[in-house]
């Protein structure tokens, strides 16, 4: 047997389950500050390198980015590329992307 202390831990009990959406405080900071940047040049496409993200990272994100899967980027609006080594990030507010799609 273990000698390992086995804990547990029970709550107040609540009437209803917390929303299990995507919550703002898990953004890393790097995200936060290219969307607020993004959002700052609303329209314009801005170079973006963050130096602890490799390259193949760099190439990975674009996606995470469109489809709002990273925290900072959920509210949607944003689009990216990789291109020539380099991530692209602009934002549009979602309102004009609906008028330029519809």
């Amino acid at each position: 047997m273990s000698n390992k202390k086995r804990t547990v831990k029970i709550g107040s009990p609540i009437q209803d389950l917390p929303n299990s959406g995507r919550r703002a405080y898990n953004a890393a900071p790097h995200w936060v500050k290219v969307a607020e940047a993004a959002k700052a040049h609303e329209g314009q496409w801005l170079p973006v390198q963050i130096g602890h993200l490799t390259v193949d990272r760099h190439r990975q994100v674009p996606n995470s980015i469109k489809n709002g899967r990273l925290a900072a980027f959920a509210e949607g609006g944003f689009d990216a590329a990789f291109r020539d080594g380099t991530l692209y990030v602009k934002y549009v507010t979602p309102t004009a992307l609906r008028a330029v799609t519809a």
